[in-house]
């Protein structure tokens, strides 16, 4: 606000809460009120990537009409979806500003193993790599269901972090990975958003991504 009488406020919503009609008048009425100095969508490269599952990105359209100023957030769009992307919210006229979001302290390394008795193998290997940790590191890997997840976290004794866990069970095993209860977890890509840990040392992919946007925000995790 450019009011200087008026302390700024922030409102934090996630997407699922946007198809709120109580939501969307409260906006229109900061609008009407001169009230709305902007809308910020965080990691919106998800407007594209989870509409086909995740109805509710698609109520972003209507927000992203407010007149004013949005901001979207991502760290991995290609410039080929930049349209894509404001067309998900309505906008035909944008600037966009990039930087570099070079990770040089990241390798990357791909092990080819056998198929015979492939997750066995996997474990085996990540079960090695991980002895020489230190007691803050931890480790992520990342699979493409949750049988996997959950065949991945039995063999390497870690837990499972997908969408079929309970609330209150993410939550515990979270705790127990922060804590080092745990040194890794067996996860869909619900992680490979927003998960901020300063210490990840390896993140795995059991299986190839489903798209070069989930490999590299996975990989951001480390």
């Amino acid at each position: 606000t450019s009011n200087p009488n008026v302390s700024p406020q922030l409102l934090l919503v996630s997407v699922e809460n946007c198809i709120w009609d109580s939501l969307k008048d409260y906006i229109f009425t900061l609008v009407r009120l001169g009230r709305l100095a902007r809308i910020a969508i965080d990691e919106a490269h998800l407007l594209a990537m989870h509409a086909s599952f995740r109805p509710c990105v698609d109520m972003l359209t209507p927000i992203g009409q407010v007149r004013g100023q949005v901001v979207m957030h991502t760290a991995t769009c290609p410039s080929s979806m930049e349209k894509d992307l404001f067309d998900k919210v309505g906008r035909k006229v944008y600037r966009v500003i990039r930087r570099s979001t070079e990770r040089p302290e990241i390798s990357q390394m791909f092990i080819q193993v056998s198929s015979r008795n492939m997750y066995e193998t996997v474990a085996a290997r990540i079960l090695d790599l991980v002895k020489g940790f230190r007691a803050q590191d931890r480790a992520l890997a990342f699979c493409l269901s949750h049988k996997v997840c959950d065949t991945m976290a039995s063999l390497l004794d870690w837990k499972p972090y997908h969408s079929s866990i309970s609330i209150d069970d993410r939550s515990k095993y979270m705790k127990m990975w922060r804590k080092g209860e745990v040194v890794g977890l067996a996860c869909t890509s619900m992680l490979n958003c927003c998960l901020d840990y300063p210490s990840v040392q390896t993140v795995i992919h059991v299986e190839a991504p489903r798209s070069i946007m989930d490999y590299i925000q996975a990989n951001g995790r480390a």
